[in-house]
């Protein structure tokens, strides 16, 4: 192919192909053969019991049901078991509180860093990568040390990360042109107008990276709350990350698809919809001067090996398949109300909740927010993706470089948008022949929240399978036919979408401010859904709920 033909064709991809309608996605998902589809499993987490609650408060004003004359009084109730509540957890245990309740609406801990194990090897269903943090993000330092992944500190301070934890190369491949190429920007794929912009982008990065403002903040950092708050950054949210591009002539077509590749990887949103200042975060935060390019750190289960790390730390067995209904203040303390998988009412006391749910969760069930309706609410949304985990009894017989960690197509167009490929989840473990997992991703992006949500839930299993092993098959021809099982994960609310204003409305601020002794945390306050924002905000909610008690400093909390 020409390199002319391949910007038309870079062009086309960037453009994609037409939203399709309920109506659409129904008609396509009657020409699916049932029986010509692996078996598999269908998790949709939380979606029962969740729609339960929103039914119970459609019928009126909720009352809670009286506490058991010998109810215990919690120290603190921590809703939501994935990273953020955690994280609350396993700082407010570290200060010495035990009476620590853990509740999940689903059967498991993790959200959308839970994880899955077959015979052949554990494998995640979402989240599998954190990047080897700098100096400063000591909280992620703290958890990666647990699990015993760094070996050291380089001259700067910096952790090293042990040779089994790093990444095993080849870390990436892309599907180009019928052949497999290392990394994402292989030579292959480009012409010289993409090298042309492909080295102003990576010198935007380093200045952006290394940028501090007048107090000292770096432009971006990790966790969020430690970036600078200067206007002229800020005022970057204003556009979409396709905005920026184009207004600083940045026009390859290569380029635009990677920085859209990134955003969608990241925060499923795509080019368009995504904040310009999102967009940078994702190529600056882990930039410092002098500092190679970071590690990846990952595990054959991704994130489920921090989900287990800090679920260590839980002072109680957890409450799990409970859908919290109601939060409020009760006297001095508060008292949660929950519904259990069997449909039974309990109430709780505790004398502080850490509610570490999605932003239109929060509003749902704590009562003040529930009257309330408070205007950040409207600032907020999330995306919806489809993940599969693809069981294969052998590898395929490619072409060009041996199988990577994560494999990407250049075209990765399906009939619902434009997929991420997959991670491999052997790789990690140097086995490289016989059965494997395989990890696909396809966040619904380009349409509108609420209409990716009805197509998500209209497809079923042997729809979204179809979709999966068809784009395999594009990459893989006849891979089809050492394929065992594929389980479909349907993740309507998988993550906040950092659109275009989120990050300037202060919305994300006013959404954390605690609510009496009710309060908050969860990467929905960072606007970007990442295991060290998680962490942050975990920690933050209890610092605030020791510092209330006092047994910390206020001053430790962040501004």
């Amino acid at each position: 192919m020409t390199p002319r033909a391949r910007r038309r064709d870079f062009l086309a991809a960037l453009l994609g192909a037409p939203a399709l309608s309920s109506a659409a996605l129904s008609s396509l998902a009657a020409c699916v053969d049932d029986d010509a589809v692996p078996d598999g499993d269908l998790i949709d987490p939380g979606m029962g019991l969740g729609h339960r609650l929103r039914e119970l408060h459609r019928a009126g004003p909720f009352v809670p049901p009286a506490v058991a004359a010998d109810a215990p009084v919690f120290d603190a109730i921590v809703v939501g078991g994935g990273v953020a509540g955690l994280a609350a957890v396993r700082r407010l245990r570290a200060a010495g509180l035990e009476r620590v309740q853990l509740i999940e609406l689903d059967d498991r801990l993790g959200g959308t860093a839970r994880h899955g194990e077959s015979p052949v090897t554990r494998f995640p269903w979402g989240a599998h990568y954190v990047t080897a943090p700098l100096h400063d993000d000591t909280l992620t330092i703290g958890v990666l040390d647990e699990l015993g992944a760094i070996e050291g500190h380089d001259a700067l301070g910096h952790p090293i990360i042990g040779e089994r934890f790093g990444c095993r190369e080849p870390d990436e491949r892309l599907f180009v042109d019928g052949r497999f190429h290392e990394g994402l920007t292989p030579a292959a794929a480009l012409d010289a107008w993409d090298e042309h912009d492909l080295r102003r982008f990576e010198a935007l990065v380093d200045e952006l990276g290394a940028r501090v403002d007048g107090a000292g903040a770096p432009a971006f950092a990790l966790p969020r709350a430690r970036s600078s708050r200067d206007a002229a950054l800020l005022a970057l949210d204003r556009l979409s990350f396709r905005e920026f591009l184009l207004q600083q002539g940045l026009t390859s077509p290569h380029l635009h698809w990677l920085c859209d590749y990134a955003v969608r990887d990241d925060d499923g949103v795509d080019l368009d919809e995504a904040s310009a200042w999102a967009g940078l975060f994702y190529f600056c935060a882990r930039r410092r001067p002098g500092v190679e390019e970071r590690a990846v750190v990952t595990w054959p289960e991704g994130n489920g090996a921090l989900v287990s790390a800090l679920a260590r730390h839980l002072p109680l067995p957890p409450l799990v398949d409970h859908a919290v209904v109601d939060v409020r203040a009760n006297g001095g303390g508060a008292l949660v109300t929950v519904l259990d998988g069997a449909g039974v009412l309990r109430a709780l006391q505790a004398r502080h909740v850490v509610v570490a749910t999605p932003r239109f969760v929060a509003a749902r069930v704590v009562e003040p927010l529930r009257r309330a309706q408070p205007a950040w609410l409207a600032s907020f949304s999330t995306s919806a993706w489809v993940t599969a985990n693809v069981h294969l009894r052998e590898r395929p017989k490619d072409k060009g470089l041996p199988f990577a960690w994560d494999t990407v197509a250049l075209d990765g167009a399906t009939p619902y948008g434009a997929s991420l490929g997959y991670v491999n989840a052997t790789h990690q473990r140097g086995v490289d022949h016989g059965p494997t997992v395989w990890t696909w991703y396809l966040p619904l992006t380009g349409r509108a929240p609420d209409e990716a949500r009805r197509l998500l839930h209209d497809g079923d299993r042997a729809l979204w399978a179809s979709v999966c092993v068809n784009d395999l098959e594009r990459m893989h021809p006849g891979v089809r036919q050492l394929i065992t099982r594929v389980d479909i994960g349907r993740f309507g609310h998988a993550m906040v979408r950092p659109v275009p204003g989120l990050f300037s409305s202060g919305a994300l601020d006013a959404a954390a401010a605690p609510v009496g002794p009710i309060h908050f945390a969860h990467t929905d306050l960072s606007g970007m859904a990442l295991f060290e924002e998680a962490l942050f905000h975990g920690t933050r909610a209890a610092e605030e709920i020791l510092a209330a008690r006092g047994l910390v400093t206020p001053s430790w909390l962040p501004t």
